[in-house]
């Protein structure tokens, strides 16, 4: 069982996103660079680079939401440590993001 797979499944009660966070994600690096690394494995929701509330500076990581859990997990496991990002100084890190909210 895959590790999003795992979180997802352990509690009927339990709603997770499909949401990765991406971690070494260049500074010179926008949205629209960064889609084409995750969209070829599924339909995405969003993409979105975490900047300061403040100055709005990128903050060289970012989430990226896929509205299958399936493609969420394999593009985790086939890029996690192993893809560098042109620009970057090492692999990206990515992991799931686990929002939990109650169903009522």
């Amino acid at each position: 069982m895959s590790l999003i797979a795992k979180y997802h499944n352990s509690d009927p009660m339990m709603d997770m996103t499909l949401k990765l966070f991406v971690g070494q994600v260049p500074k010179n690096m926008e949205e629209p660079d960064l889609q084409p690394y995750f969209e070829k494995y599924g339909s995405l929701v969003s993409v979105k680079i975490c900047r300061d509330r403040d100055t709005k500076a990128h903050k060289g990581c970012a989430f990226v939401t896929f509205e299958d859990l399936d493609n969420a997990d394999q593009a985790m496991h086939e890029m996690h440590d192993r893809i560098a990002l042109p620009g970057a100084k090492k692999e990206m890190q990515i992991k799931p993001v686990h929002n939990v909210s109650q169903k009522v």
